[in-house]
């Protein structure tokens, strides 16, 4: 995810929460999923980060939700969210063996 927002005084003060359908959940300083901040640049008041997480398993969909760290006001300019699913193993094998099955048959 991909955020620019405009903090109070130029301080990075965004919480970010994110929930999987299967019930993951994280927040900073707590387990389950784990945010990694990539970037976290000020520019003046104007902030921009970058953030990566992983949910395993794939999970049907996931909310993300955005506060204020410090109750201060704070316009949100842009989100920007790239999902990448990746297929388990057994359905990856099993998506294999078909495309096995429809070449054999064609000879």
């Amino acid at each position: 995810m991909q955020i620019t927002y405009f903090a109070h005084d130029g301080f990075p003060g965004l919480d970010y929460y994110i929930d999987g359908a299967g019930g993951e959940s994280t927040s900073f300083g707590s387990g389950g999923i784990g945010p990694n901040v990539l970037e976290s640049t000020a520019n003046g008041d104007w902030v921009y980060e970058a953030i990566h997480w992983v949910i395993e398993p794939n999970p049907t969909g996931e909310t993300i939700t955005l506060a204020s760290s410090f109750y201060e006001p704070m316009y949100i300019d842009q989100v920007h969210v790239d999902t990448i699913c990746i297929p388990e193993p057994a359905s990856l094998a099993l998506l294999g063996l078909g495309a096995v099955m429809m070449l054999r048959r064609r000879r």
